[in-house]
């Protein structure tokens, strides 16, 4: 499905792509991935910090053949959340999905995703990236956003190309899905994996500063996270809200 590239070191895998496409010199379905990112970064430019030459981070890059009302983001990036959980439970690591876009194991983060999209004339082009804590030692570091890595857990290293060989079977397999317009079999399965679904969480709301006690209820799919607060619902977009751990 993918044409895949390594890059000995980059600054950062999806800044990678996006000059590639200004350029014009890049090609469908591309893949690239390193071992060694020195200026990686999550969404709202957090920063993504990898241990060179132990962890991952991967892009790939496809243009999306058609634009209107059944191109829905949030469920791209649901798409992807769905692979990359099956990736994990395929290796044996019992992951659940941080809403919007990380990926938790043991309660800890494992992975993150970055989806970023670029509109070209009547094209829409997808850019997403993932980064894996893939062989560092994680578990025992102290940190306010702990992590874990899948060496931690499964107590063996995985050699990067062989977690990607795992990733496109799944995602393939969701993206048949995605490709149907099947929306909403995408959002029951990214629902059914959702770290604490249907528990009360707090959430900051980041206009006001206000700390909401809130049950996680579902997704829509235009992604807003739905709860319920005080006998009442509410719908947030990611940006718009702070989990607090």
């Amino acid at each position: 499905m993918f044409h895949r590239k390594h890059l000995p070191v980059v600054e950062s895998t999806n800044d990678w792509l996006k000059k590639k496409l200004e350029e014009g010199t890049i090609e469908n379905n591309l893949l690239i991935f390193t071992q060694n990112q020195t200026k990686g970064r999550g969404q709202f430019d957090r920063q993504w910090h990898m241990e060179p030459d132990l962890d991952l981070a991967f892009s790939f890059f496809i243009e999306v053949p058609k634009v209107g009302e059944n191109f829905l983001p949030a469920i791209h990036s649901m798409t992807v959340c769905l692979a990359l959980h099956n990736t994990f439970d395929r290796l044996g690591i019992p992951a659940l999905i941080k809403w919007p876009n990380d990926l938790l194991a043991h309660g800890k983060k494992i992975s993150g995703i970055l989806l970023e999209s670029i509109l070209s004339g009547k094209k829409i082009y997808l850019i997403n990236g993932i980064g894996i804590n893939l062989n560092s030692a994680r578990k025992d570091k102290q940190s306010n956003y702990p992590s874990i890595s899948v060496k931690d857990i499964i107590c063996r290293d995985v050699l990067a190309e062989d977690f990607i060989d795992v990733f496109e079977e799944s995602f393939k397999f969701f993206y048949s899905i995605y490709n149907r317009d099947d929306h909403a079999t995408i959002l029951s399965a990214y629902e059914k994996n959702m770290y604490k679904l249907g528990e009360v969480i707090a959430l900051k709301e980041l206009k006001n500063n206000q700390i909401l006690l809130s049950k996680i209820k579902c997704v829509d799919a235009q992604g807003r996270l739905i709860v319920e607060h005080e006998e009442s619902l509410k719908s947030f977009h990611s940006g718009e809200v702070k989990w607090l751990m």
